[in-house]
């Protein structure tokens, strides 16, 4: 058994754990645990309906082959959704969290992610091209050029990623889906919570994360400089939250 503390490090929609290079490597260097979720990288999507419930499930199942005793968690987005499942459904197994910009709240098809919903149908009628093009023709991405480019790019990356066709329907599914029921559900959150949250963010809103980490007993809010504007001055400030929150 691995009875030592461990990090899993759990992928936003449409990304994969390269999205995590670099991040944690000053604090788990040699224990991180990395896994892509159906339809994302080169992992086909199943053929049932994608879900943090499935999610969850599979991430938890990579953990017990690897007879994993005691983890901490750390999702960006969608990632953070399918952690809350994980620390909910497996208290004795989940000692810490690290939810970096969460995107949902207990409504499905939330407003900050209309975009992402709208290119994974975009996708599932026609080519890539023609989704970049309806893209291009839309006033909320149009804006998001000009102002925050750095988010219209990584907006845009769900149409350029590896098999974007084929796993549209993730897309569309995940964004119809929530991680809990209710919000008040994070009260139940026993683990010890990191809540990371960034300005000028417009898939991330500040209110999400602010509203979970108000929920959850033990959770501490750090609001850094926004990843798209500013990405140095937001892993500095990650590193200086993470001796932080990571200091025994």
């Amino acid at each position: 058994m691995n009875s030592e503390p461990q990090l899993m490090v759990l992928h936003g929609l449409g990304a994969t754990c390269d999205q995590f290079h670099g991040m944690f490597d000053a604090y788990f260097s040699d224990k991180q645990i990395a896994m892509n979720m159906p339809g994302h990288g080169d992992r086909p999507r199943e053929n049932g309906r994608a879900s943090f419930e499935r999610f969850a499930a599979l991430a938890l199942d990579a953990l017990d082959q690897r007879k994993v005793e005691s983890v901490t968690l750390a999702g960006i987005s969608m990632g953070a959704g399918i952690a809350i499942k994980m620390a909910l459904k497996r208290p004795d197994l989940v000692n810490g969290l690290i939810l970096l910009r969460p995107a949902w709240m207990d409504k499905t098809h939330p407003k900050n992610l209309k975009i992402i919903h709208e290119i994974g149908v975009w996708l599932s009628q026609g080519p890539e091209q023609d989704a970049i093009d309806r893209l291009n023709k839309d006033p909320f991405f149009f804006n998001l050029t000009r102002t925050n480019p750095a988010a219209a790019k990584s907006i845009l990356g769900a149409i350029n990623r590896p098999n974007s066709r084929n796993n549209a329907p993730v897309l569309t599914q995940i964004i119809e889906d929530t991680p809990l029921a209710s919000l008040g559900d994070l009260k139940a959150i026993a683990a010890k919570t990191l809540v990371v949250a960034t300005p000028n963010d417009p898939l991330h809103p500040l209110d999400i994360a602010r509203a979970w980490a108000s929920e959850i007993p033990s959770a501490t809010l750090c609001e850094l400089p926004s990843k798209y504007v500013a990405p140095a001055a937001f892993q500095s400030g990650l590193n200086t939250a993470l001796d932080t929150f990571l200091r025994p």
